[in-house]
């Protein structure tokens, strides 16, 4: 980011101003998988567990995993927070329980975990059984045969926005993932990465419309630049690039001063959404030499601000740059 002041050191004659932007995790097989995290107090006895999937089958290929949600409740149908639970699978399945709080259910009496075939892949049908203490419920995943040659062949990339802006705001990236001829690919494994910025609402697997996505923001780091978001699936991968941008400088100063005076330059650093931006570090040049020193460091203030003493010890059109 670089904003620059054109400033004629005479007497009385105005000087040329000019500014430019500122610049599935793993588990046993036919086990029971377990997370870290403090066992929370039960908020009551619990008399039901419900078992559900996220959906009724995955492909036999190992490419994709199902979600299953435990709900524990008590006798009056109300859910039940802090309730340890197991969660089990036969027949060579693969759960990998989610979250910090391992196998206990969360504030709102729910406990997630990822389901997948294990090394074992024949068509078959897989049953979750859920625990706690003597109540148990159960769910049924089945294995089933892909369609031939239902490999990802190519991915195409959509973002909702043409930029990110630097004020947090998220860009939503859709990811259609399709076979050789075309075809959509539910239920395939998509990875997200992204070179800066955060990621958030990462989908794991396609849809039934063979579509994932995730979306992306600036994050903490408030500077312009670009970022790749690059997903993959299976073999094949695809990348997309977008400029993050909307930080600017604005100064504040004379546009001209008499040779031997001095005068206070202000930078002020914020983003696409008009926030000022603390502790950004700001360089001040002149293209005469002229003394350009720091009123009180070269770091943004809490305002966002950093001010400079500008010394016109030589005359003539003098370019003033300020960059952070």
């Amino acid at each position: 980011m670089t904003t620059l002041k054109q400033l004629l050191l005479t007497t009385g004659l105005a000087c040329l101003l000019a500014t430019s932007g500122c610049g599935g995790g793993g588990g046993n097989s036919g086990t029971t998988g377990f997370g870290g995290g403090t066992t929370p107090t039960p908020s009551a006895s619990v008399a039901g567990l419900i078992v559900t999937l996220s959906t009724p089958s995955v492909p036999n290929t190992g490419a994709s995993t199902a979600t299953a949600t435990v709900t524990a409740i008590d006798a009056n149908n109300n859910t039940v927070s802090g309730a340890p639970v197991t969660l089990a699978a036969n027949a060579g399945g693969v759960v990998t329980i989610q979250g910090t709080l391992g196998s206990v259910t969360d504030s709102t009496g729910r406990l997630t975990a990822t389901v997948g075939i294990g090394s074992n892949f024949s068509n078959r049908a897989i049953t979750l059984t859920a625990s706690a203490g003597s109540i148990t419920g159960t769910a049924t995943l089945n294995v089933v045969a892909s369609a031939a040659g239902a490999v990802p062949a190519s991915i195409d990339l959509i973002a909702s926005a043409t930029t990110v802006g630097t004020g947090g705001d998220g860009v939503l990236i859709s990811a259609f993932v399709k076979d050789a001829n075309n075809n959509a690919l539910p239920s395939a494994a998509v990875t997200f990465k992204a070179s800066t910025g955060t990621l958030s609402a990462v989908a794991a697997a396609t849809n039934a419309s063979g579509l994932a996505t995730a979306t992306i923001a600036a994050g903490a780091d408030r500077s312009n630049r670009t970022v790749t978001i690059t997903v993959a699936a299976g073999t094949i991968t695809n990348q997309i690039t977008l400029p993050v941008t909307g930080t600017t400088l604005a100064l504040q100063g004379p546009t001209s001063l008499i040779l031997g005076n001095s005068a206070i330059f202000g930078v002020t650093a914020s983003d696409s959404k008009g926030n000022v931006i603390p502790g950004v570090t700001i360089t001040a040049t002149s293209s005469l030499g002229n003394p350009l020193a720091a009123v009180s460091g070269t770091t943004t203030n809490s305002s966002g601000l950093v001010q400079f003493n500008y010394t016109a010890s030589k005359g003539g059109t003098d370019s003033i740059a300020f960059s952070g």
